[in-house]
């Protein structure tokens, strides 16, 4: 998948309350709730519902390492 197409779904999900997982280094899971609230060229911010923000590059999405479930 090239990087405007993994721009353009992670977008899709803009502004919408979603259930993320984040598989981290050493096979580190994270799971949260919350939205995306900004998108950048490289980066996107994902706000919890703790109000925690969290930032993320797209390859984290088109490499599963987050997973976005609605």
């Amino acid at each position: 998948m090239n990087l405007e197409k993994v721009k353009k779904e992670v977008a899709k999900y803009l502004n919408k309350d979603c259930h993320y997982i984040y598989i981290g280094s050493r096979n580190q899971i994270e799971e949260f709730d919350g939205r995306i609230v900004d998108l950048y060229q490289s980066i996107f911010v994902i706000e919890t519902n703790k109000g925690i923000k969290k930032t993320f590059c797209y390859s984290d999405f088109a490499t599963n390492n987050l997973k976005i479930l609605t």
